[in-house]
């Protein structure tokens, strides 16, 4: 049974919107920025051992 998700991508129009978005009312933190179009992103909830690095 799948209860956490480790990795998803998600194509968006505006990265800078969307980061906003998974941060500010998700929760999630900005891990690594791969320029100006690709941010990777992780949940403090989620367990070390599960992270994509």
């Amino acid at each position: 049974m799948l209860n956490q998700v480790c990795v998803i991508t998600i194509r968006v129009k505006n990265i800078k919107t969307s980061i906003h978005f998974y941060t500010e009312l998700l929760g999630f933190e900005v891990d690594q920025y791969y320029g100006d179009t690709i941010a990777s992103l992780k949940h403090p909830n989620t367990p070390e051992h599960t992270r994509y690095t």
